[in-house]
């Protein structure tokens, strides 16, 4: 199959280098990332709101546990003082 293939390497580069020097440089070949800025290109726009709503969870999640367990310890243990009749 190698051997059969319809070019050859050599033939390949030759044609576009061919192509190349009739036509110059055309756009429409031009990947669309290189027309993207920092933000967009690295996505960002999408990955900073994420984090940040994941860190807000996170902060209420263990707000909400340490508040839990303190309750738990203050009831367990009690407030320290004794009822004096």
């Amino acid at each position: 199959m190698i051997a059969k293939k319809p070019f050859r390497p050599e033939q390949l580069l030759v044609k576009w280098t061919e192509f190349a020097g009739e036509f110059g440089s055309l756009p429409e070949l031009d990947i669309y990332g290189r027309q993207l800025n920092f933000v967009t290109y690295y996505m960002l726009d999408i990955f900073v709101p994420l984090v940040l709503i994941a860190v807000i969870v996170l902060l209420g999640a263990l707000k909400f546990t340490l508040f839990v367990v303190k309750r738990l310890l203050f009831t367990l243990i009690g407030n320290g003082k004794k009822k004096v009749e």
